[in-house]
């Protein structure tokens, strides 16, 4: 390759170092006086040479430090400002283990997290947050025992060796008040619940759709409660209705609607199964026996947002419409 071509293609290497690194450039050809050498000595080609090697070396405007000296290095540079004091700042942060084993990720959170900016010294994770801008991300490394024992305030698990440091890749996703931050909050706790109202809304029409055809179609009598709960009285008991707080007996099996199969039992060779009217036990029973008097014997259809709702208790699968046999024994002791 002839010396002009070399020229040109390592002038265009430092213009591009150059556009990165402009700040380290400046210092650097402020000091060239001082070389032993002279530039005309060197040549053009030995000169840019050099600042290339030095510039590669630096890495320039790539770095950023925490007041303890933690260096950071810096991903992507944002347009935004710093995070506001007495605020909070909003992440997306990763961290994994030196060998690679994942800890935390705000992506299966479903968005970033929230840290109040205090004067408080909380650790180096607080440290790293105060030199950000919005829209920085930057990685870096440090003791796992810190972030757990001086930053969360928690005991170190067992699953991470103590000195050993954790890999974190963290960006300043936005910052805002407290109180805009609390507002948003409470805006989005609003909707979650709406959702929540909605999906156990359209569940429950469903089981009572479900029961309903079932029972319609055996031909039986039964009990419509407003709420949803079905009523199959076999033998209407002498005794009084429960007030709240009342302590009452019963033996009962349950058993899930779509298979018959029993899932709950006390056996009438026990002693009945005893609770305060009103509390302790699913909502669809409260509703059931707020209808029942002592000494009746029923069969309940209880739908699944009355039960256990949409997530799995013990061995009880999410969403399942559940049928008791009981035997309301008694009020009182």
């Amino acid at each position: 390759m002839e010396d002009d071509t070399k020229m040109q293609l390592v002038v265009l290497l430092a213009k591009a170092w150059t556009r990165q690194n402009s700040s380290f450039l400046r210092q650097f050809l402020n000091r060239k006086n001082n070389l032993n050498m002279s530039f005309s000595i060197i040549g053009k080609v030995g000169f840019v040479g050099i600042l290339l090697v030095a510039l590669m070396s630096c890495g320039g405007e790539d770095q950023k430090e925490t007041r303890s000296g933690l260096n950071v290095n810096l991903i992507r540079k944002g347009e935004g400002g710093p995070a506001l004091k007495d605020g909070v700042a909003r992440l997306h942060m990763y961290y994994e283990t030196e060998d690679g084993r994942p800890m935390f990720d705000t992506k299966r959170l479903g968005g970033p997290v929230a840290v109040m900016m205090t004067d408080d010294d909380k650790g180096l994770l607080d440290e790293v947050v105060d030199i950000l801008e919005v829209g920085d991300s930057v990685s870096f490394k440090f003791p796992a025992e810190d972030l757990y024992e001086k930053t969360y305030g928690l005991e170190l698990p067992d699953s991470i060796q103590r000195g050993t440091n954790l890999v974190f890749n963290v960006s300043l996703h936005s910052t805002m008040t407290t109180d805009e931050h609390q507002h948003m909050v409470e805006e989005a706790q609003a909707k979650q619940m709406a959702r929540w109202q909605a999906e156990a809304e359209a569940q429950l029409e469903q089981d009572v759709a479900v029961i309903d055809e079932q029972l319609d179609a055996a031909g039986t009598e039964y009990l419509k409660l407003e709420s949803g709960v079905r009523i199959v009285l076999k033998k209407k008991g002498k005794g009084d209705k429960p007030q709240l707080g009342e302590k009452i007996s019963v033996y009962y099996e349950g058993r899930y609607f779509t298979n018959d199969e029993v899932f709950d039992k006390v056996e009438k060779s026990a002693e009945p199964y005893t609770f305060p009217f009103g509390s302790g036990v699913i909502d669809g029973w409260t509703r059931a026996f707020a209808e029942l008097t002592a000494g009746s014997s029923a069969t309940i259809y209880v739908p699944s947002t009355l039960g256990y709702g949409n997530r799995q208790y013990r061995d009880i699968p999410a969403n399942s419409i559940l049928v008791f046999d009981v035997d309301f024994v008694k009020i009182g002791d």
